[in-house]
């Protein structure tokens, strides 16, 4: 497929629909928007991730049933990072570094580095860079910038009905 990837019909609704252009949301899939239960194979720090960060995502409406996997991969790169971070502070705090403990540091920087660029690729896909979140819009319910109630259809369920009235 060539030229820039579409945005996702959520994220469009979400940042406002600045060309004013009308959005298609009756032919393109909808997922169900909400979170299943994290899988059994993510470590502690990525259940953690997936808990803290998932239902957010689920009121922001960027983030499906059907996403899990994708979500998954994002909480495994979050932990991992925390890992290789760990390893790299670890040794540097060691007063004298040995020639094999230097290349073992810059092992885990790399590997640091291409798993901040999956994490920051992987984010964006939900929302969560920083250029993405500039453009997110959130009507507050009650004048208080709180996000939505989890009871509350999301801004995508709202669009669709609005669209089918």
């Amino acid at each position: 497929m060539k030229g820039r990837r579409p945005k996702p019909t959520a994220l469009k609704i979400l940042q406002g629909n600045p060309g004013h252009r009308p959005i298609d949301t009756l032919s393109e899939p909808q997922p169900v928007i909400g979170l299943v239960e994290a899988p059994a194979y993510l470590d502690d720090e990525a259940k953690r991730f997936w808990m803290s960060e998932g239902p957010q995502l689920v009121k922001l409406g960027t983030l499906g049933e059907s996403d899990a996997g994708l979500f998954a991969l994002l909480c495994q790169a979050h932990s991992r990072n925390l890992w290789l971070s760990g390893r790299i502070d670890a040794l540097r705090k060691r007063k004298t570094l040995t020639a094999a403990d230097e290349r073992k540091m810059a092992r885990f920087d790399s590997a640091q580095q291409r798993g901040a660029a999956l994490y920051a690729k992987l984010a964006a896909e939900f929302g969560m860079g920083a250029v993405s979140r500039t453009r997110i819009r959130i009507k507050p319910n009650d004048g208080q910038g709180e996000l939505p109630l989890e009871d509350s259809p999301s801004p995508l369920q709202r669009s669709m009905s609005a669209a089918r009235a």
